[in-house]
């Protein structure tokens, strides 16, 4: 256990369908990050798993989970599991964004979903990711929040 996540459920082989025509096979391990309490789920390659368990996965993972939350513009959030345009499965964390009005206390929230692959995305560099980056996507939410409490 790495020191910003927890294993909270015993890890299983299973397959993962990565193309119409590819298939892996992963540990599936959930998990909840720390201090957060964020609880998600993430497939580790088989061979990955036999090499060097869950730490490669789960450490960026969790970091990047923690990073949005303790950066302000994230309360909390929860893993999430949908499927793309192709029918394949796509992970990532719901994360809550709130603003407090200061002038009458009122709190307003929404949820933001970002995929596993745009919140460890290396954006630093001028990375372009469609919709944006995991912070944009959640500026973009906490900005429409306070546009609308000035209404």
């Amino acid at each position: 256990m790495a020191g910003n996540y927890a294993v909270v459920d015993q890890p299983r082989r299973t397959v993962k369908v990565v193309s119409a025509n590819e298939s892996i096979d992963v540990q599936q391990v959930d998990f909840v990050t720390l201090p957060s309490g964020v609880r998600a789920t993430a497939y580790v390659p088989w061979p990955q798993w036999l090499a060097q368990g869950a730490d490669t996965t789960l450490d960026p993972l969790a970091t990047a989970i923690e990073d949005a939350i303790s950066g302000g513009l994230a309360d909390g959030g929860w893993g999430y599991e949908d499927t793309d345009a192709q029918g394949l499965i796509v992970s990532g964390v719901t994360f809550v964004v709130s603003y407090t009005d200061p002038s009458t206390g009122v709190v307003s929230s929404t949820t933001v979903d970002v995929p596993y692959d745009v919140l460890l995305a290396d954006t630093q560099f001028g990375g372009f990711l469609t919709g944006g980056s995991a912070d944009d996507r959640l500026r973009q939410a906490y900005d429409a929040l306070v546009a609308t409490a000035k209404l």
